[in-house]
């Protein structure tokens, strides 16, 4: 057996793991948020994902609704400073905002 076709087969026994695992609708949002490969992206991804206002980001952030949503689309340069206080808010890595880490579940708390 190949090299290729032996990452290949171990690529699909892990995500069949993980299939049965984690639950079906955790599964399928983590599934999509593997394409979040810029700081942008990952804005978008964790409002989303949390299911979070633009207004509650924006205010915690000291800015206008508008002025936030510039920030998730592609290409648009994000400070430092609103990764670290999103960093902060958030209680995620630095890192993982300029994608120097991988996308990892983010399970949503449900009270």
């Amino acid at each position: 057996m190949t090299v290729e076709k032996q990452r290949l087969l171990t690529l699909e026994a892990m995500r069949e793991f993980v299939g049965k695992v984690v639950p079906q609708e955790i599964y399928l949002r983590n599934l999509a948020m593997s394409g979040a490969d810029s700081v942008n992206k990952r804005l978008w991804t964790l409002r989303l994902y949390l299911n979070i206002p633009v207004e509650f980001i924006a205010s915690r952030l000291e800015l206008k609704p508008d002025e936030y949503l510039q920030l998730e689309k592609y290409g648009t340069l994000v400070s430092s400073e609103v990764i670290e206080k999103l960093s902060s808010l958030f209680a995620i890595p630095i890192e993982w905002f300029l994608c120097r880490m991988p996308m990892y579940p983010i399970l949503q708390v449900t009270s």
